[in-house]
């Protein structure tokens, strides 16, 4: 099946963390998490060399597919990503055999239906956040990398997803 790219990546600048905030996020039903943020917008996630430079997703033929990437200067043995937003952890990625272009690593969820089904948070009013957990086991490095990377849906951005689908 082919997809029309149209790669929503929400982190797109990469902004001086002189200016950034600490923004608190509630994940897994009532646990917190703490990360960057400038303007009310998520920075880049970074932790022991591995920073995210991509969650976002595609869209295609009515389908959503989530997408993310990072670099590394280590390479990952293993790569998890799981949508913590709500009471517990859904799968999107997992990679037991990741390949690296340089330093890039790069991957895609499964297609869901761009609908009240498939993307529910798609339909609820307001802005939506979510925030992804990446699980990176690197070579040579004994206990795999967890970072934690909000992405902010505005309540316009999902108004016109909803006027695609229609």
């Amino acid at each position: 099946m082919n997809y029309k790219t149209c790669l929503f990546a929400l982190l797109l600048c990469a902004a001086s963390v002189a200016v950034a905030e600490t923004k608190e996020y509630t994940v897994l039903g009532n646990q917190k998490i703490k990360a960057k943020a400038q303007d009310g917008m998520p920075l880049p996630a970074a932790k022991d060399g591995v920073t995210i430079q991509g969650a976002g997703f595609a869209l295609g033929e009515g389908k959503l597919i989530w997408s993310f990437d990072f670099i590394s200067r280590r390479a990952p043995t293993r790569v998890l990503v799981e949508d913590i937003s709500g009471p517990s952890a859904i799968v999107l990625v997992e990679d037991s055999a990741p390949k690296r272009e340089g330093s890039r690593w790069s991957g895609g969820a499964a297609p869901v239906e761009l609908s009240r089904v498939g993307c529910p948070w798609l339909y609820e009013p307001g802005n939506t956040t979510k925030v992804f957990r990446f699980t990176v086991a690197l070579k040579g490095k004994a206990e795999p990398v967890v970072i934690h990377q909000p992405a902010i849906y505005t309540a316009e951005t999902k108004r016109q997803l909803q006027q695609m689908v229609r």
